[in-house]
């Protein structure tokens, strides 16, 4: 096979490609190495990606209302045809899925959340989701800082992609998330990418 035949997962391949080019290039040169403007601005990503993922199917409360603005809508319906009906199944789920502290078992019934971060919220609840989402924010502030630009590429592809499907859970699809191993374990910094070959790192 020459291309990917899932469309989401083939994009998000191209851009890590073109993500970790340049990460090479800026590691060869000591390029803006620990810089807090970009650390702050990558750490945005994973707030921002979550909060269009609640914004956007949000405006489809507001399609029978004649007093709302037409044009945020008709940009609305061209997005949800581009990601294929993801936007208004988010819709459906937030219209149909209760939210339970604890989470609740979606049954894979209509409608199917094709988003990480609506189905995190209501499979898991509202404070493991706030919890995952303040880890993996930290996780790319942490990376950016010690100047780690191809963790720092996975990571912000894994963002974006968590848009597009909820499969960003599974290690088989996407092995990235083995680079939150150092958050989640409480490890310093220093033995987040450590090396057990390398008897210096350990």
């Amino acid at each position: 096979l020459f291309y990917v035949r899932s469309r989401s997962a083939g994009v998000s391949l191209y851009i890590l490609t073109v993500f970790v080019l340049l990460s090479v290039w800026l590691s060869s040169r000591n390029c803006l190495h620990g810089s807090k403007i970009i650390s702050a601005l990558a750490s945005a990503a994973l707030p921002f990606t979550g909060l269009i993922s609640f914004g956007l199917p949000a405006l489809y409360f507001f399609r029978d209302d004649p007093n709302f603005p037409q044009a945020p809508l008709a940009v609305l319906y061209k997005l949800n045809g581009l990601f294929t009906s993801r936007l208004e199944l988010s819709f459906c789920a937030m219209q149909t899925y209760p939210v339970k502290i604890a989470g609740y078992l979606l049954t894979g019934e209509y409608p199917y959340i094709d988003n990480l971060y609506v189905y995190l919220f209501y499979s898991v609840g509202p404070v493991m989701f706030l919890l995952v989402c303040a880890m993996a924010t930290y996780a790319l502030y942490r990376y950016a800082r010690m100047g780690n630009w191809a963790a720092l590429s996975c990571l912000l592809v894994l963002v974006a992609y968590g848009f597009m499907e909820n499969q960003v859970l599974h290690l088989t699809s996407a092995p990235a998330d083995l680079l939150l191993t150092g958050i989640i374990f409480a490890l310093p910094y220093s033995r987040w990418n450590c090396d057990p070959a390398d008897s210096e790192s350990a």
